[in-house]
């Protein structure tokens, strides 16, 4: 594996965090089992939940900072405001949700957390 930074930085572009060459994904999210260049197990590692969480936590963040920003402090929210707001939440979401899987399986590979068979 590579150092930290080059393995989250090749996580974060879509390719093989322990070789930068070959795809992390072959469809939107979909993950091989194995690195079609180097043979690292991307299939085995459990990212599961995590990428969903992490990219609810900043989209929302970004979302509600705009919010803020754009709020007329009238106390009610303007159909307006939820007519810009979720369209950019959902894009951001959208945008956000591959990067942060791949970030995440780079960081479950580095951290050597991935599913082993059960040997009995």
């Amino acid at each position: 594996m590579p150092s930290w930074p080059q393995a989250l930085r090749r996580g974060l572009v879509g390719k093989c965090p322990s070789c930068g060459v070959g795809d992390l994904f072959h469809n939107y999210l979909k993950v091989p089992m194995l690195c079609a260049h180097c043979g690292a197990p991307l299939g085995a590692v459990p990212s599961d939940d995590a990428p969903p969480y992490i990219t609810l936590l900043l989209s929302l963040h970004v979302v509600g900072l705009v919010f803020v920003f754009i709020n007329t402090g009238e106390g009610v929210v303007s159909f307006r405001i939820l007519f810009l707001l979720i369209p950019l939440l959902i894009i951001l979401m959208m945008a956000l949700l591959r990067p942060v899987k791949g970030a995440t399986i780079a960081t479950m590979l580095k951290l050597d957390i991935v599913r082993r068979p059960d040997v009995d």
